[in-house]
């Protein structure tokens, strides 16, 4: 099977220019893709920061708030009801607590924010033994009976270095639970707050909320340790989305993990338009150049060479009269001249041989 001019000349233009330009246009894709990509993982990394930041500040803020009235609570001669006075004012005062309780050292109440029952309960129980020994205790992250998020908290009151109380209080936490309903990264990239046990103690996505009160951990659970590092990882969810998730911890004592999950499409949208339109520039350069290069090598090359046996068939049937015009201003130009010199002396050889002959 023979392979045309035009065939060879189409083979060679892809060989020597396109796949140069399709190389660089692949590698321009890949590079382009890899930016974005890198991009977005920044841009959610430093929301998850700022999340964290905010809810750590809000807890700790709480925390400190808690430690000065330990420690300033006995520093002046106050009376029981002085106290409570107190413990109820931060009540009104600061939305981050929901009850203070100042307990004696054999654990009899001296003043409280309650309006209810003083029976102590065995998570308050824990923190003011915690508390008694010198140190504060931070608990886990709770559900209270109306549904809200809780922890309990407990320092120590002293006088000198003795401990003479134990101030416990329960630390209010839907602002954490706000901030995370309200934080959207795109149209839905959410935001997932885990505690250091790996349960799930507050989402922004509506359908995985039951699992905060059902205290599930965060699935999938294997993976978590791959979302702190700085290119996050890609897994699927448990609603069997792809999603991107890269996170932050914090600091302790609260040492809790801040996660900004994004729908994989959605994360990697940018990338995939400025590929599509990088692929269709290509695709458009390249046809154009493939067409340019097969209308100009036809013109330039196979048109020429076509005249040149044209010229040289008729040469062969005996027609010496027939003459190439090409006016290429190249080798083919050139070529054709020499063949209408050739053509020319062949038919004086003609004629001088029938001359000859004549003669």
């Amino acid at each position: 099977m023979r392979i045309r001019i035009a065939t060879k000349l189409v083979l060679l233009l892809l060989l020597a220019s396109l796949l140069p330009l399709t190389f660089f246009g692949l590698l321009s894709l890949w590079q382009v893709r890899k930016a974005t990509i890198v991009s977005v993982t920044e841009g959610n990394v430093n929301v998850s920061r700022r999340a964290a930041a905010e809810i750590e500040q809000y807890v700790k803020n709480g925390l400190t708030i808690l430690e000065s009235t330990a420690e300033n609570i006995n520093h002046a001669d106050l009376q029981d009801w002085q106290k409570e006075r107190i413990l109820k004012n931060y009540i009104n005062r600061f939305d981050e607590f929901n009850e203070l309780t100042v307990r004696n050292p054999e654990g009899k109440v001296v003043a409280t924010s309650r309006l209810g029952p003083e029976e102590i309960s065995p998570r308050e129980k824990e923190a003011f033994q915690t508390a008694l020994g010198g140190k504060p205790f931070l608990s886990s992250v709770f559900i209270r009976e109306d549904l809200s998020p809780a922890m309990t908290v407990g320092f120590p009151i002293k006088r000198l270095t003795q401990v003479s109380g134990v101030l416990t209080a329960e630390l209010n936490l839907l602002h954490m639970w706000y901030l995370v309903d309200n934080i959207r990264i795109g149209k839905k990239g959410i935001l997932h707050v885990i505690d250091p046990s790996g349960l799930l103690i507050a989402t922004g996505d509506g359908g995985r909320k039951q699992e905060v009160f059902q205290k599930k951990p965060f699935q999938p659970a294997d993976r978590l340790p791959e979302i702190f590092r700085p290119e996050g990882v890609v897994f699927r969810n448990p609603l069997g989305t792809k999603v991107v998730a890269v996170g932050t911890r914090l600091s302790e004592p609260l040492g809790w993990s801040v996660v900004v999950e994004q729908a994989a499409n959605e994360a990697y949208a940018l990338a995939a338009r400025i590929s599509r339109l990088l692929a269709a520039v290509m695709g458009s350069f390249l046809l154009l150049a493939l067409a340019l290069g097969y209308r100009g090598g036809k013109r330039e090359v196979v048109n020429p060479i076509r005249e040149l046996t044209r010229a040289t068939e008729e040469l062969a049937r005996g027609n010496l009269d027939y003459r190439v015009a090409l006016a290429t201003g190249d080798e083919f130009q050139q070529l054709g001249e020499a063949f209408n010199q050739m053509a020319i002396r062949l038919k004086e050889m003609q004629e001088k041989l029938i001359r000859e002959e004549r003669h």
